[in-house]
């Protein structure tokens, strides 16, 4: 039996909170990024145009198509990378080194796989304005506090299209 200091507890029970905060991110960007882009057009101008505040919401985010993906593909990816690590942490702590590591990676794979990424998916897929309003306001938030890391990552994809010789826009290539 593992025998833990008391900072040690505190500390793991921390850590296993953000990291199911990480998870609830996951499922937040695989609903965004589903739902959003599956939203009926006509349906939403419609919901615009009779003034719905949700609907305006999503409009905002979806009249900048590029910076939303850049936005949730940050936003997941920082969560998919960071999350295993925590749990690795956290499983290391009760099951050593070795074990730790393992049992981490299986449970957070089939975790990100399914909670986080297939389940949530689907239900956008069959559900995107529900589940669209549902993450509106939540996204505008995200989509602000993420603009520093949207903005360098349109200037390095820009950097590296330019690089490769490709124009972003023009559809050519040269």
């Amino acid at each position: 039996m593992v025998v833990l200091t008391a900072a040690v507890e505190i500390e793991t029970i921390v850590i296993t909170i953000v990291t199911l905060i990480l998870l609830l991110m996951i499922v937040f960007y695989s609903i965004a990024e589903i739902a959003l882009f599956a939203f009926n057009k006509i349906r939403l101008d419609y919901l615009v145009r009779r003034g719905n505040p949700r609907a305006l919401a999503i409009k905002k985010l979806l009249d900048q198509p590029d910076e939303l993906l850049s936005g949730i593909l940050i936003g997941n990816t920082i969560a998919h990378t960071v999350a295993p690590i925590l749990a690795a942490a956290v499983a290391t702590v009760y099951l050593g080194n070795r074990l730790g590591y393992i049992v981490a990676s299986v449970v957070m794979t089939i975790l990100i796989l399914f909670v986080g990424e297939i389940v949530p998916k689907v239900l956008a897929s069959q559900h995107p304005e529900r589940m669209s309003f549902f993450i509106a306001k939540p996204a505008r938030v995200m989509m602000g506090l993420s603009r520093p890391l949207i903005w360098l990552s349109t200037k390095v994809t820009d950097a590296f299209f330019a690089l490769i010789g490709v124009r972003i826009g023009s559809g050519k290539v040269g």
